[in-house]
């Protein structure tokens, strides 16, 4: 029987079908579309807040390859698509990083991903579609 009825009884819960994702965590990933990233959310009445960061090694300088030492955090928000009846921002909080080579020009950079939204821009991809 269709609709999650079992023997003339109604279930208190549908039947999901075997594809349905109900790991909170794997369903933010599906949702911002980014897998490597840790991804969190919160929401109020009015909108919804996506929080992202990228899941990767210690960086090393573009133009020397030494690694790099951690300096700090920087976030960008960026508008997104609406969620439902709920505006919506991705909060991307990008790493800082130093050349530990006294000698390499390229002193400090932050992180970069341009399958968020390009650089500069105040919207996401997704958003700016």
């Amino acid at each position: 029987m269709g609709g999650g009825c079992q023997r003339g009884r109604m279930a208190l819960r549908p039947t999901l079908p075997a594809y349905v994702e109900t790991d909170p965590v794997a369903m933010n990933q599906m949702t911002v579309g980014l897998p490597d990233v840790v991804v969190g959310t919160s929401a109020s009445d009015e909108e919804l807040e996506i929080h992202v960061m990228l899941d990767s090694p210690r960086a090393a300088c573009a133009s020397c390859g030494v690694p790099a030492r951690f300096k700090g955090w920087r976030s960008v928000v960026l508008r997104d698509r609406p969620f439902g009846a709920r505006t919506s921002a991705l909060y991307w909080h990008k790493r800082r990083w130093r050349c530990e080579d006294e000698d390499c020009g390229n002193g400090s950079w932050t992180e970069q991903d341009e399958r968020n939204a390009h650089p500069r821009m105040k919207l996401t991809r997704r958003a700016a579609l």
